[in-house]
């Protein structure tokens, strides 16, 4: 999924080959692809690492003593965006941090909100989400809200494989993301987004959700609670306590206070500046060429 709108970068700046082979430089992209990249032939391994469900090196110091014993013996250039992974392994010679990237090719500008009397909360049905502290924050802010899609009668606790790819075929059991162009027309219909979740270890996300940098993308006030106590990197997203009743007195402060219209230009202007495929490509691409 990620690495669809990268893709084309890497056509236009390299030689794609079809298959693998001891000349060829290999690029593995995602956490699952450590492994079977490990294995694959290549004179120069590289790979872009973000949190997934196989690993999870932040929590899990044995997951991290095998991660980083393929990482030392296989790969040459390892990168992370700014998060769990990185705290992880940022002591490794091979580590480069990199910005995350959306497809902003398909999120519409200039789609600033006025006025802040809807939120949305947008995620699967994973237990690292923590989507029900959202949920209450949203309900007692007096706003119209929505948890998007709607969530399963019964928690998941666990997806095995076979279990998601039942599930997904599944048209009254909806346990994942919708089709991003379909969460972009929902974010467009809310003028704010919040995503407050506590650690709810093994389990690990990102910093950020990428449900959260796109709706800052499309306009939306975007609110947003510190998980990893690893700062914020962005002016203009707003940060919330843990507290649900904290998290809504903030809310309703900075909707009646701000800005609203400046505000969300501002927004999207800072992510569409920090977040393009190009630009997080560009960052890699000097320490790329000089491996390779």
């Amino acid at each position: 999924h990620f690495l669809a709108w990268e893709l084309p970068f890497f056509e236009k700046e390299f030689e794609l080959e079809p298959h693998p082979s001891s000349n060829t430089p290999l690029f593995a992209f995602g956490p699952d692809a450590l492994i079977s990249g490990a294995n694959i032939p290549a004179p120069i391994r590289m790979a872009l690492l973000f949190p997934g469900f196989g690993w999870n090196p932040f929590h899990d110091m044995q997951h991290r003593m095998v991660m980083e014993r393929i990482i030392r013996e296989s790969y040459h250039l390892i990168f992370v965006n700014p998060g769990p992974i990185y705290e992880a392994f940022r002591d490794l010679p091979q580590i480069r941090i990199c910005p995350f990237s959306i497809n902003t090719k398909i999120i519409p500008r200039y789609r600033y909100r006025k006025h802040v009397t809807g939120i949305l909360h947008a995620s699967a049905d994973f237990p690292q989400k923590d989507w029900t502290r959202s949920r209450e924050i949203m309900k007692k802010t007096g706003l119209i809200w929505e948890v998007y899609p709607p969530r399963h009668p019964k928690p998941i606790k666990k997806i095995t494989t076979a279990a998601s790819k039942i599930l997904a075929r599944s048209p009254l059991a909806i346990h994942g993301y919708k089709k991003h162009d379909r969460l972009i027309k929902k974010y467009l219909q809310y003028d704010s987004f919040v995503h407050v979740a506590a650690e709810t270890p093994p389990y690990v996300d990102g910093k950020y959700t990428a449900t959260l940098l796109e709706a800052a993308a499309s306009g939306c006030i975007t609110f947003w609670h510190d998980t990893l106590s690893l700062g914020n990197d962005f002016e203009s997203i707003i940060e919330l306590p843990l507290e649900v009743d904290a998290a809504v007195s903030r809310i309703i402060e900075i909707s009646r206070d701000i800005n609203i219209e400046y505000h969300s230009r501002k927004t999207q202007e800072e992510i569409f500046d920090k977040l393009s495929p190009d630009r997080a490509m560009k960052t890699r691409l000097d320490d790329i060429r000089n491996i390779v």
